[in-house]
């Protein structure tokens, strides 16, 4: 179950991983916390700030499994799991009560974190690489006219964007604009405004699309007039209580968390992608606009 818990956090992307936190605490004694990247920069980081490689510093997450007591066989797979290099440990809890009555626990680590230095040079590798590879891997199943619509939108949207950094889950190639390497330096705005290029396996597809703090950037109207015209698209709503994202039944940008462009050939793509380059354009150029409010 824990592998599973480790799994699942370790698949999502930076925006998903840092919603996730923030709305799960206020409650059982954590502390609120509304920006958990604000939040991590001034408890963890040195300069104050969330490091520039995001998730790579919280990811892969450490395993603790805590107990009154195991037996052999916890204990044995475990141990094979901290010697072949996952970040796992053993800890249980003995409760004594002294004189007074008072209770007192110690704590007792049976398997410890090990050195990380002689893990298995896959588990060391970055995550971001690790990440990438994945993404590429699973574009290799894909048509050749699919390959190379991603490699031109990857192209183009680097070109018009330079300061945009790249992360990769297994689906999704993200275009992130984090706002402490904005030109007016905003050191208290950590919101980033995001588009990606996901791989549909359902259908064989790929979809541009923009996070809804992209397509507020960019201006709704802009979004708008893409519809009018026909272009095909999707939109996601997220919920909370579920901690995902769901295809809305029918698409309505106005409650979206995202907005997705389907492009299933290369004719849809060479019809559509130079409307859909303005539009990260301008989401660039709002981004670019933006003012933290006084």
């Amino acid at each position: 179950q824990v592998i599973d818990y480790a799994s699942d956090l370790n698949e999502m992307d930076t925006e998903t991983l840092y919603r996730h936190i923030a709305d799960r605490s206020g409650d059982h004694g954590i502390q609120q916390i509304t920006d958990f990247a604000d939040w991590y920069g001034q408890h963890f980081s040195n300069n104050g700030e969330m490091p520039e490689d995001d998730t790579d510093a919280l990811l892969p997450p450490r395993m603790v499994l805590v107990g009154l007591g195991f037996d052999k066989a916890t204990e044995r797979m475990v141990n094979y799991l901290s010697d072949s290099g996952l970040n796992i440990s053993l800890l249980t809890f003995q409760g004594f009560m002294d004189d007074d009555g008072k209770t007192m626990l110690a704590r007792n680590f049976i398997v410890e974190d090990r050195d990380r230095t002689d893990a298995p040079r896959k588990l060391l590798a970055s995550k971001s690489g690790v990440r990438r590879d994945r993404f590429y891997q699973n574009l290799q199943t894909f048509s050749p006219e699919i390959q190379q619509i991603v490699d031109e939108a990857r192209e183009e949207i680097r070109r018009r964007i330079k300061p945009a950094t790249i992360t990769y889950s297994s689906s999704n190639m993200n275009f992130n604009l984090n706002f402490e390497n904005h030109p007016l330096n905003y050191s208290t705005l950590r919101v980033q405004v995001t588009m990606r290029l996901t791989i549909n396996r359902e259908d064989g597809s790929v979809s541009v699309n923009f996070l809804r703090n992209a397509f507020e950037a960019a201006s709704r109207d802009a979004l708008q007039e893409l519809i009018d015209e026909g272009y095909e698209y999707k939109t996601e709503r997220w919920d909370a209580e579920r901690n995902r994202s769901f295809e809305t039944e029918t698409p309505d940008f106005s409650v979206a968390s995202e907005v997705k462009f389907i492009i299933c050939s290369q004719k849809a793509w060479d019809a559509k992608k130079d409307k859909l380059f303005d539009l990260a354009q301008k989401a660039y150029d709002g981004y670019i606009a933006l003012k933290p409010a006084k």
